[in-house]
């Protein structure tokens, strides 16, 4: 099993290849007023093990490197309903998915406000 040090150093490794800055057990990638999130978090009772959270922050509202706290929204990565040490590989497959929602998303909000879009309706099936 790989302890909370080794996954910080694989980490850095890793996730400045992809283009994220470091400060703490934090990283971040920036694109433009969007910061993409990524924490090591320490568990409370055992110094050995670690959680992975991912998130977006908004760079005007909350700094160049923002806490949790000030993260818009915040996901525990999990392994089959597993929280605690889970491989690196799968946080950033995690982070990857997230990411390429939230741009979807903000790629329509950005059609939508460059077209004055007043109203928007969402229909589901529901049945």
């Amino acid at each position: 099993m790989i302890n909370k040090q080794q996954i910080i150093l694989e980490a850095k490794e890793k996730l400045k290849q992809l283009g994220f800055r470091k400060n703490k057990n934090y990283w971040y990638r920036y694109d433009n007023e969007w910061i993409c999130c990524f924490c090591i978090q320490g568990s409370q009772w055992d110094r050995e093990n670690y959680y992975i959270n991912i998130g977006m922050a908004n760079r005007r509202e909350s700094g160049s490197f923002p806490t949790e706290l000030n993260w818009l929204w915040r996901h525990r990565c999990r392994v089959d309903n597993e929280e605690l040490n889970i491989p690196l590989v799968a946080a950033l497959e995690q982070l990857e998915e997230y990411y390429k929602n939230f741009c979807i998303d903000k790629d329509m909000n950005r059609f939508l406000k460059e077209n004055n879009a007043k109203w928007v309706v969402q229909l589901w099936d529901i049945g």
